[in-house]
């Protein structure tokens, strides 16, 4: 049986441990416009993708960008350029597969 990593599943609280970064980061991150979580009427809800492109965001400000930066390099570069990323990882990122549908 495959999973559908794009299904929104996970909370706030539950994305935000996860990918090891603050409720409130995550909601600054969200303000950013540098994820955007599914909204139903009592919860914003992640998927897998969500979080691997958490972490991906989490891994980037501790290599030294803020958040502001993020979000107008984002526009530019892809996230895999500014992390430098192993072909092989590239191959197998699911965000970028789903970044390009």
């Amino acid at each position: 049986m495959d999973i559908d990593k794009n299904k929104p599943v996970y909370s706030t609280t539950v994305a935000a441990d996860l990918s090891g970064i603050s409720k409130s980061t995550l909601m600054r991150y969200e303000k950013a416009g540098l994820i955007t979580p599914y909204k139903n009427k009592k919860q914003r809800l992640y998927s897998n993708t969500d979080i691997e492109w958490l972490t991906c965001i989490r891994d980037l400000i501790k290599q030294g960008y803020s958040i502001i930066s993020l979000t107008k390099l984002l526009k530019y570069e892809t996230c895999y350029q500014l992390k430098g990323c192993s072909e092989e990882v590239i191959k197998n990122c699911s965000v970028i597969k789903e970044k390009s549908k």
